[in-house]
């Protein structure tokens, strides 16, 4: 019986100090290490965020893209890993993809997905739809050096690591880096929220009264929808 109440305490002792060791790190701003994923990881599944995982169809856009043919054939959707308990987020993506009639007209660009209108505004496509503006691939601003759909993805991989810390009310991407808004009360937490996330830089805000949720990536950069149908 002896026994079997010192292995219970050596147990209960090493997660303890596990515990610690977790809060040291955070509280000390260790780096989050990036979480990496390959395609054979969600074919694991059944069923992904958006059905089943045999209907996804995997486009050569990026490793983990793919389309859903009995949904909307043109839309590509990205498959980003993530720190959520199901694993993964589903991100929309801001890039060229038309229909087969749209290639067909004059001027078009393979390449780019599209083509100068008659007022020289380069439009390019998802399908049929028409866009202005710049796709993911472009950098989120100028002060940072990757691409709308790299910063998305970061967002992607640490939006419930970051969200779970008391007092974080949102978690955006503004023109500098990622932005961190912190209700007043909870100014300790600045001590766990990483400077950075894989090299791009958190600004953390303090709030006072109600929340002011940050404008999502997917609405800060939407393409301007102008084009023909």
């Amino acid at each position: 019986m002896r026994t079997i109440w010192v292995g219970i305490v050596g147990v209960v002792l090493l997660l303890l100090a596990i515990t610690l060791q977790v809060r040291r790190e955070k509280e000390a701003g260790v780096a989050y290490p990036p979480i990496v994923m390959e395609w054979k990881d969600l074919n694991e599944a059944e069923w992904g965020p958006l059905g089943r995982v045999s209907e996804y169809r995997p486009h050569d856009a990026c490793s983990m893209c793919f389309t859903l043919p009995n949904y909307d054939e043109y839309q590509i959707y990205e498959y980003a890993k993530s720190d959520r308990p199901d694993g993964a987020i589903i991100i929309p993506r801001s890039i060229p993809n038309p229909a087969p009639e749209v290639m067909e007209r004059e001027g078009f660009d393979p390449e780019r997905g599209g083509y100068y209108d008659e007022d020289g505004e380069w439009t390019w496509f998802i399908g049929r739809q028409g866009f202005g503006g710049p796709t993911d691939r472009e950098k989120w601003s100028d002060d940072l050096p990757v691409s709308t759909i790299e910063m998305k993805r970061v967002q992607a991989r640490y939006m419930d690591r970051i969200m779970s810390i008391a007092g974080v009310r949102s978690f955006g991407i503004g023109p500098h880096g990622f932005v961190v808004d912190l209700l007043a009360g909870y100014e300790k937490s600045r001590n766990i929220i990483p400077a950075d996330l894989e090299g791009l830089p958190i600004q953390t805000n303090i709030m006072s009264g109600e929340a002011r949720f940050l404008v999502s990536p997917d609405e800060a950069r939407a393409p301007r929808e102008d084009g023909p149908e």
